[in-house]
């Protein structure tokens, strides 16, 4: 293995509009890039939120998703589970699209995105991705 590579990264929460803030303690996230491949384990936690709504989205992954579509590198989806949200958000999957630099969050049945009205303090989320990268 010539290329392989362990650190970190600062995990984020976007919304479309007002705030999720992720818990100090849970910003920083590790990961393991084999040749192409990143691998992302994590577990985001909020501390405070502000009238959250919109489109919701974890930001900051280590290397930018591939955008070869040859091989379909530029999908990926992975699991994740979620804690002490609000409402339902039925069976979520995480995914990033090719040339993305975010992970989102969609219903895998109906495809719809997560939406951040779900998030209140102390909600959690954990997922596992796997991804390739052109880096």
């Amino acid at each position: 293995l010539d290329d392989y590579e362990e650190g970190t990264w600062d995990a984020a929460i976007s919304c479309g509009s007002g705030t999720v803030t992720v818990a100090a303690a849970q910003t920083t996230q590790s990961y393991i890039k084999i040749g192409r491949k990143v691998f992302l384990q994590g577990a985001i936690g909020a501390s405070a939120v502000s009238s959250p709504s919109g489109t919701f989205r974890v930001t900051g992954i280590p290397y930018t998703v591939s955008s070869d579509q040859a091989d379909y590198a530029d999908r990926s989806a992975g699991s994740v589970s979620l804690w002490n949200i609000t409402g339902t958000c039925g069976n979520m999957v995480c995914v990033i699209f090719g040339g993305g630099t975010d992970i989102a969050f969609q219903d895998s049945g109906t495809q719809t995105d997560a939406e951040s009205d779900h998030w209140q303090v102390n909600a959690e989320m954990r997922f596992s991705l796997n991804y390739e990268t052109n880096a």
